[in-house]
């Protein structure tokens, strides 16, 4: 999972997942912290994102697609499940029309460690 959004994408060539990074993302998932949402079409992994899970907090941090729709639809399930275990605060930390479509909005810094803080003390379910 994470390896795909490693990949460039054809909008972009930027690459900010180092192998450093991967690491790290790896060991968090050994350790139960990191968590993927998968999307698989024919036996192909054809989108998803991925992210860190703490308390309530979840931070989403990278999603791809190689068919249309396939990371709106892990977006779609990961929202779904968030709410189901009781996570109060999922940082998309990118507001555009995907997270917009999924009820995304911004918010002051001082709200966000607000809601942050709350988030963090919650123990959601963990996935």
């Amino acid at each position: 999972m994470i390896h795909n959004c490693a990949r460039p994408s054809a909008n972009s060539h930027d690459i900010w997942l180092t192998a450093e990074l991967i690491e790290a993302y790896i060991e968090l998932h050994k350790r139960g912290f990191a968590h993927s949402v998968e999307v698989w079409h024919d036996e192909k992994l054809v989108g998803g994102e991925y992210g860190v899970a703490l308390g309530g907090f979840y931070a989403g941090e990278s999603m791809f697609h190689y068919e249309d729709y396939a990371s709106r639809v892990a977006l779609a399930y990961l929202v779904e499940r968030l709410r189901k275990q009781g996570f109060t605060l999922l940082d998309t930390q990118y507001l555009n029309a995907t997270s917009r479509e999924f009820g995304g909005y911004e918010i002051s810094l001082t709200e966000y460690q607000s809601l942050l803080t709350s988030a963090l003390a919650n123990q959601a379910i963990t996935f």
